[in-house]
């Protein structure tokens, strides 16, 4: 699932209230027992919201099905 906001809702207040919606949800909608999204160093607003809605840095890098490595991404467990 892919979420693209405006930059002008790229604020942590709003992208906390989007994910509280579904990140319940999802483990169940997806069948999985984690959810992970893409948060470069950069992006404050991002980070501060996934960290306030619990998602935690992942501590080593994600590995694809493929083998890709995939760098900072934080993750909510389930």
């Amino acid at each position: 699932m892919r979420l693209d906001l405006r930059s002008d809702y790229e604020r942590a207040v709003t992208i906390a209230e989007i994910i509280s919606l579904i990140k319940n949800c999802a483990f169940d909608w997806f069948y999985c027992d984690k959810i992970a999204t893409k948060v470069k160093p950069f992006a404050s607003e991002r980070k501060n919201a996934f960290l306030k809605i619990g998602f935690l840095p992942s501590s080593k890098p994600l590995v694809g099905d493929g083998g890709e490595t995939y760098y900072d991404y934080y993750v909510l467990t389930e």
